[in-house]
């Protein structure tokens, strides 16, 4: 089953473009994350969502056979 789990980032009002989309980068490629949303607030700050898939066994240690 796949299930997945979340990362919340508040970037302030003046952020650079660049530097956004470079640490976004950085997290896509090294952390396997993904972007899910992005809220965008009256101040001018914004809130990125993140996702990636946590894979989990479906099945439990004791299913296993004796070694």
């Amino acid at each position: 089953m796949i299930t997945y789990e979340y990362q919340l980032i508040c970037l302030p009002r003046g952020a650079k473009k660049s530097a956004v989309a470079q640490m976004l980068t950085d997290y896509a490629e090294r952390e396997r994350w993904t972007l899910d949303r992005v809220r965008i607030y009256p101040d001018g700050r914004h809130l990125v969502q993140l996702r990636r898939k946590v894979w989990r066994p479906d099945y439990e240690f004791e299913q296993l056979p004796p070694m």
